[in-house]
């Protein structure tokens, strides 16, 4: 989870260009800093695909707090410019993990949602890793049946 986390900060500091905002990983702080992020896992699940493969889904928000005026408000127009500029950054459908050789797949159909609120905007991205499960089942323990004849009698 932290890899993942950590390869979303990446890709907002790297591809984004947001190297002064600070990101805050699962909890903020209660005199947080404006504008800034909050990275944290919302959900997971898993599906069966057939007997074999496994279907792991997880669910990341990227919270970006926006910055007030000197009045307590935020500039709506800037809010939705923000959120599609993040909603680019993951548009091409993966991103590298950090520390390993694989990359994260997000969904095809709901991989990256957006949506504003009062005074922030979340960034919501579904994230698909399949796993074969079918070494777990298939040991060479086991003899294997040679040939079987059978005499059939009418």
């Amino acid at each position: 989870m932290l890899a993942i986390i950590n390869s979303i900060a990446k890709v907002l500091i790297e591809e984004g260009g947001y190297t002064d905002e600070p990101q805050y990983v699962d909890d903020i702080p209660q005199d947080f800093k404006r504008p800034s992020f909050l990275l944290e896992k919302v959900d997971d699940g898993t599906q069966a695909l057939n007997k074999w493969v496994i279907s792991n889904n997880h669910i990341y928000e990227v919270t970006k707090f926006l910055e007030k005026d000197r009045r307590g408000n935020i500039d709506s127009v800037n809010a939705y410019n923000e959120l599609e500029n993040l909603k680019k950054l993951f548009r091409k459908g993966y991103f590298e993990i950090v520390g390993t050789d694989r990359v994260a797949k997000l969904d095809e159909d709901n991989g990256v949602k957006g949506v504003k609120l009062d005074d922030e905007i979340k960034l919501i991205l579904t994230l698909n890793f399949t796993e074969d499960r079918s070494s777990d089942f298939l040991t060479e323990d086991y003899e294997l049946m040679g040939n079987l004849q059978l005499k059939v009698n009418n």
